[in-house]
């Protein structure tokens, strides 16, 4: 979950009985806000992920290996993010007012 707010409580509804829910943002603003009845009744787990902080206390040899992973992934066309628009560095202002407005149906991209 990048939104929190009640976002959260949308995602945790439809997660599978013991699953995890990982918050790693907060793009609303707003605290994550998802029922007691969640970790109650279904037993759900909520737990955070700061990318930062996961480089840090990763070794060095397990990132490269993930990060391959992932190259290959991204390659062979497995992972892939849809893309909204793409704008050169000069028109940032342009990208970020973009990105900011929402809606989109896929990402926002800057190139040099």
């Amino acid at each position: 979950d990048a939104v929190g707010g009640s976002a959260s409580g949308r995602l945790a509804e439809c997660l599978a009985p013991s699953a995890t829910l990982v918050s790693y943002g907060r793009m609303s603003g707003e605290p994550c806000r998802v029922a007691p009845d969640a970790f109650v009744f279904r037993d759900l787990t909520m737990r955070g992920f700061w990318l930062a902080r996961w480089f840090q206390q990763t070794p060095d040899a397990a990132r490269r290996e993930l990060m391959t992973e992932v190259a290959h992934l991204i390659t062979s066309g497995t992972l892939h993010a849809p893309i909204h628009a793409t704008f050169e560095v000069t028109r940032i202002k342009e990208a970020v007012a973009e990105a900011a407005a929402g809606g989109r149906s896929g990402k926002v991209l800057v190139t040099p």
